[in-house]
Formats: structure tokens, sequence, C-alpha cells
């Protein structure tokens, strides 16, 4: 399965990030260290690569390739990656499954991909937006569905999510879900600039609302993506517990680390690295100490921008496959 193959964290390269002081100065020895016992061959004899779990699409994709990404993530030390498709609530002038299929199609196996749907307007185009996710999941690369609740207004609990995860638990594929706040909240550090702000109130961030689909469907994984981080300046650290005994108590259930960027001073130059305290770091000890790495996997939230990719995966753990 997919997620036997990415899920399986260095715990040299966790405890050294998880650890690492927070400074205004990378970790950079820790870092090499760590990326050298991967390269030298890693825990036991089985060789190690780092593969990021969380890229996304940009609005500058639409010139380049899946090699030009591999070109990127190559410069970053890292081996290969999950593509998300990620819809807002209206369409989106290029469908962004296909954009995932055209970059898969040139990302030499070493990029695979989510699919996603648009849910806004379900009463007309719920059946064939259901269609057209059964139709990607069933190409070659596609391991999954990407749902992001709070920015789609998706609730946990909203009968769409069961018809979603049926669609996924027939063709066998991952559902991975947005968990815990956004920057784009209306109190996030993001969310006051924009005309409508992501849904964050607990419909949409309360992971243990999706346990009942997570028990309905045990044949299939769930990834809770971000680790049910909380990027407003509440800080709650209720909901990260909330994802890390979802991971702790059900085998079907991952937890996934782009939480490591929520931590000063990385990176440096985006106004969503004003993050509360205790930071992404402090997430990264909390699923070490619950004894969950071989559940979690490293994503970065990264983009088509080198310089992003690179900062977040600099003071990040690493997957392993």
């Amino acid at each position: 399965m997919f997620l036997t193959r990415i899920a399986l964290l260095s715990a040299v390269v966790v405890i050294a990030a998880a650890s690492a002081n927070t400074t205004s100065t990378p970790p950079t020895d820790a870092v090499d260290a760590a990326v050298k016992v991967c390269r030298l061959g890693g825990v036991g004899a089985t060789p190690l690569g780092v593969f990021d779990a969380h890229l996304h699409l940009t609005q500058t994709t639409a010139n380049q390739t899946g090699a030009a990404l591999l070109e990127e993530l190559d410069s970053a030390g890292v081996d290969g990656g999950l593509l998300y498709a990620v819809y807002g609530p209206m369409a989106a002038t290029t469908d962004a499954n296909a954009e995932v299929a055209r970059l898969l199609s040139t990302g030499k196996g070493r990029l695979l991909g989510l699919a996603s749907l648009n849910t806004s307007d379900w009463a007309d185009q719920g059946a064939r937006q259901l269609g057209n996710l059964k139709t990607f999941l069933a190409l070659p690369g596609f391991v999954g569905v990407k749902l992001a609740n709070p920015h789609t207004c998706l609730a946990f609990n909203d009968p769409k999510m069961a018809d979603i995860a049926r669609v996924a638990a027939a063709a066998g594929k991952g559902v991975y879900v947005h968990t815990g706040t956004t920057p784009f909240c209306p109190n996030g550090t993001l969310g006051p600039a924009l005309a409508t702000p992501a849904c964050c109130d607990a419909p949409y961030v309360d992971v243990t609302l999706l346990e009942p689909l997570i028990r309905r469907h045990v044949d299939i994984p769930w990834v809770l993506l971000h680790s049910g981080y909380d990027f407003t300046p509440a800080a709650s650290e209720s909901m990260t517990e909330d994802a890390i005994r979802l991971a702790s108590i059900y085998p079907n259930v991952f937890i996934e680390t782009a939480v490591n960027f929520a931590d000063e001073p990385y990176p440096r130059d985006l106004p969503t690295a004003r993050y509360p305290v205790p930071g992404g770091r402090a997430v990264l000890q909390k699923i070490r100490d619950a004894g969950v790495l071989d559940k979690a996997l490293f994503g970065s939230d990264g983009t088509f921008i080198l310089t992003l990719v690179w900062a977040m995966w600099m003071t990040s753990c690493f997957v392993c496959r």
C-alpha cells in the first residue's frame, strides 16, 4: 500500500528536528547529519529516501512540467512528492485534477497525486463531481482524495463527506483531510485581508467529527494533514491532541507534519511566519512522545517555489520509504 511506502519515519531525523533549538539559525548540522544517515542506508540496511507528502499547484504551473518540479525537489534534497489538486468554493479556470495528471505524466514515477472535487453546488453538480473524482482516482499515480474543509467550508459531518468517502473506498484510495485551523481563518494572520475568510468553527476543524467515517471505512487510510494544528493566535493544542489520539488508536489513521513551518524563523519572508507559541516543532515533539512516529508523514506544504520547499524541510522531519 502507498502509505506503507512513505509512512516510515526515520527516528534519528525526527528527534533531531523536534529537539532542535529555536534560535534564528537553522539546525543545519543536525539536518545534514540526518540526511547522511538516510543516504547511507538509514535504519537497518534499507535505503531511505526523502518523500514530501504535501506539495501544491500554483498559478505558475501551467507552463511547467513534472520534470521541472523534480529538479526543484532534487535541489532541496527531496526524492519524490505527492502533488495535490485542491478546489476552492468556485470553479477553477484550469481543472486542477487534469493539471496534476499532466505533471505526473512527466514525473518519472517520482511524483504521485491526490484528486479533489468542487463541493459548492452539490445539488446540481454533486453527481458529476463524484464521477469526475472516480475517473481521476483510476488514473496511474493518483493515490487518494484531498479535502480542504475549512477553505471550502465543508463540514466534517456534512453528508457530502460520506459520499466522497464511498468513492475513495470503492477505488481503494485514501482520504487526505486538512485538519485544524488555517492562517485564512477570520482571526488568522491572513484572514482579515480576505473578502471571504475560511470557515473555522468547530464543524470545519474538529477532527473528532471524522471518527464515524474513519470507523466506517477502516479499509482505506485517512491522513490528517497539519496534525490538527491551530494556526490562529488562540494556539489551542486540543485539535493536535485529538489528531494524535486518532492516529494512535486506528490502524488506518495517519498524521502529516506540515506544521514544521509554523515556527520562527522559517520562512522568514512570509507573513504566515508569525505563529503563536508553542509552534510547529512542539507538534513534532508531541508526535514523537506519543509513540506514533510510524504513523506520521513528512509534508512541507510547499509549492513550485524552491525556496519554500527548502525552508520547510530544512527544519522538519523526513518521511522515508
